[in-house]
């Protein structure tokens, strides 16, 4: 089978988005309320978020991701923010390859992705590895219990 990743320009978005906002959602939803889909959509009119999709020789839609230019003081990355698909052993080289070029091209230094431990296990063969975790505390949810933990 033969696999293809594209990069869906803003004024495409609407037409992908019944297809890949189910295999988005997942992610949206483990953003700790960063997102919601809704903002997602929005920031992708706005290009602030990119929406990439990965298909199959059949033209289905088998994965699909959204990613940023994350700017920090000394580094410049490419940040993929939202991950979701099905199938992956049969995309992830493809789609790992795909990002690390389209950072190059830019001349950034390198690419980041957030998303849950099974990405790193897949993606720790090609190269990629844990640089960081991520600690959080919602006030939010520590004002309505009165402070308590």
């Amino acid at each position: 089978m033969t696999w293809t990743m594209s990069v869906i320009p803003p004024e495409g978005v609407d037409l992908f988005w019944p297809e890949v906002k189910d295999l988005l959602g997942p992610a949206v939803a483990l953003s700790g309320g960063r997102l919601d889909m809704v903002s997602l959509l929005d920031g992708m009119h706005s290009a602030k978020y990119v929406l990439w999709v990965v298909y199959d020789d059949k033209q289905i839609i088998r994965a699909a991701f959204t990613s940023r230019i994350a700017v920090y003081p000394r580094r410049k990355v490419l940040a993929v923010e939202c991950a979701g698909g099905t199938g992956m052993r049969h995309w992830v080289e493809l789609v790992q390859q795909t990002f690390r070029n389209f950072s190059n091209d830019l001349g950034l230094s390198g690419v980041e992705m957030y998303g849950r431990p099974g990405w790193l296990r897949v993606l720790s063969r090609y190269g990629w590895k844990h640089s960081m975790m991520v600690m959080e505390v919602d006030q939010r949810v520590d004002a309505a219990a009165g402070g308590q933990n």
